[in-house]
Formats: structure tokens, sequence, C-alpha cells
């Protein structure tokens, strides 16, 4: 989607229904790859959005990369943690490590945490890789 993030084209929402209150883990893993080989500087930039409920701190969003197309993985290359209030589409930019600049370079949104009671949702939209 384009800026007002969250519109009709689509974007990725973890939700706290059905509860899940124990530990848990949930990921979106992009469906290509990508061919960062060689880049000096890659980055990943997305729009992240967060509607909390309850400020535990216990709930993670986090992005991790893998540079063997999802064999092995990086993890929390990015994480935000549900300890602040809500904040509406924000837009970050995180840079390639290097492990994963290569031609079958893939991403994934991971939710973790111990209670999905704590949040009301996770957004994700506009995921590109320069």
């Amino acid at each position: 989607t384009t800026a007002g993030q969250g519109g009709a084209n689509g974007w990725m929402r973890f939700y706290w229904d059905p509860a899940i209150s124990t530990s848990y883990t949930r990921a979106l893993t992009s469906s290509t790859s990508v061919n960062i080989a060689g880049c000096t500087n890659p980055t990943i930039s997305f729009y992240s959005l967060l509607d909390n409920y309850n400020l535990s701190g216990n709930e993670y969003l986090n992005l991790d990369c893998s540079g063997n197309g999802g064999g092995t993985w990086t993890d929390n290359i990015w994480t935000w943690r549900n300890n602040t209030s809500d904040h509406g589409w924000t837009q970050r930019t995180v840079t390639v490590p290097t492990n994963c600049r290569s031609n079958n370079a893939v991403f994934r949104f991971r939710a973790t945490g111990v209670d999905t009671n704590n949040i009301n949702w996770w957004g994700v939209d506009t995921v590109k890789v320069n």
C-alpha cells in the first residue's frame, strides 16, 4: 500500500485472537528470495504498527533474515517490544547483516511472547529491500 498504511491492498496483522496464553512464536516468511549479493549497504524498510492492550513488555515483533533461503536464520535484526503505548504506522529501516547478503536472501517477521491477550495487534506493511 501507499502512505496511510493498512489500506485495501493488504497488510500483515498478528492479532491476539484466538488467544494464546502460553509461550508462542508465529512467523510470516517472504515467499520469494532476493539477490543482494555484492550490495555494500542493503537495507530492508517497512512500516510497523502496534495497537497495544497491556504494557507487559512480554510480547515482541521481530525481523529475521536468512542468506540461504531459510535454511538458517539470523534472528532479531530488528525488534519491537510492547512496553510502550500504541504507535501508529511508523517507517523502519534496517541494514541487512553481512551474513544475509546473498543471491538467496529471505526475510521473516516473527511475533513472539507469553500471552497474546497483552496486545490487540501488530501490523507490518510496505516491505522493501533496497
